[in-house]
């Protein structure tokens, strides 16, 4: 299992298609290349644009928690998701 972050300057923050594009290569390179079997994240869940692009990726939503007590500050909490290998090839990975 691996874990992938992404974090973008903020002077190409609302540029998808940057997040799309290297998100895509770095599943490419872990669940093929390196043979990974799922690769693991997490994110805000006041994050709307990470959502749409895990779940564009085939993740599905393996658990939401309370997280650190910033994100409960905001009203927010923390959003685990995972992408199989067997999902991304079904995407065309």
């Amino acid at each position: 299992m691996a874990e992938l972050g992404v974090e973008l300057a903020p002077d190409v923050w609302g540029r998808y298609g940057y997040a799309l594009e290297i998100g895509r290569a770095l599943l490419a390179f872990g669940l093929g290349e390196l043979g990974l079997h799922e690769v693991v994240g997490a994110t805000v869940s006041a994050n709307a644009r990470v959502a749409r692009l895990v779940a564009w990726y085939g993740a599905d939503v393996e658990a939401e928690r309370a997280g650190a007590p910033w994100l409960a500050a905001h009203g927010w909490h923390e959003v685990v998701w995972r992408v199989t290998r067997a999902a991304w090839e079904a995407r065309g990975g």
